[in-house]
């Protein structure tokens, strides 16, 4: 019995006199040295850069929505010193039970690094997956203090909710006056309500603000208002 039998092109013996593999060598050379380079530059942004205790400094990085944490994975498989606080979220209630919230950064979209500043090292992170941009760009990054480092790090839940006294409308012009944007001036774009305990009315604590650091633009995405001055 006769079996129709195809035969496909993958299938064929491939003749190899009609490839040069000496074309794909350039190719490669440039993959290899453009990983060489991007190693070489973010190393000058690590913790192991022999002017790190001297010289190193706070900046900010700004990365896509709920990929932070990926990217810090990144920059501490790289030996980059990050700091990224979470706080708890806001808890639910549901048939008599109250749930605690899962944990949120507090500053959602945003990475604080430290590093010794330098062209290179501002390169190579731009060049790491997931970093969008360098607060300020890399020509003139934002510098953040060590101190301001300290206080947004330490800012505790407490005082976050404090933040519910304070009276801000949509349109209002604030300054931040401590964390990452320590200085800068934004406008409240919408005000997010949290409800702090289950019979209370919502109680705003949260705000999309638009701000300008060095002609860059950011949206910051529920800002905390702790942080925020009204003007």
């Amino acid at each position: 019995m006769m079996h129709n039998v195809k035969t496909y092109a993958a299938c064929k013996t491939v003749d190899t006199t009609l490839y040069d593999a000496s074309k794909f060598d350039a190719v490669l050379d440039r993959v290899v040295a453009r990983k060489r380079i991007k190693a070489t530059m973010l190393s000058a942004a690590s913790e192991s850069h022999p002017l790190f205790a001297s010289k190193a400094a706070w900046f900010a990085i700004q990365t896509p929505d709920n990929r932070e944490l990926v990217v810090k994975k990144l920059l501490d498989d790289e030996k980059i010193v990050t700091a990224f606080p979470m706080v708890p979220g806001p808890r639910t209630y549901k048939r008599g039970r109250v749930s605690e919230g899962e944990k949120t950064p507090l500053l959602a979209g945003y990475l604080l690094i430290k590093i010794v500043p330098s062209p290179a090292a501002f390169v190579g992170l731009r060049q790491v997956k997931g970093v969008v941009d360098i607060v300020g760009g890399c020509e003139k990054p934002w510098r953040v203090s060590q101190e301001d480092v300290s206080r947004f790090i330490a800012l505790t839940d407490l005082e976050l909710r404090a933040a519910a006294d304070l009276e801000f409308s949509r349109g209002d012009r604030v300054l931040f006056g401590f964390g990452p944007f320590k200085g800068i001036e934004g406008v409240i774009e919408k005000l997010h309500a949290t409800r702090l305990h289950r019979n209370d009315s919502p109680a705003m604590l949260h705000a999309d603000i638009t701000a300008c650091v060095h002609g860059q633009w950011h949206n910051l995405k529920r800002t905390p208002l702790a942080l925020l001055e009204k003007l």
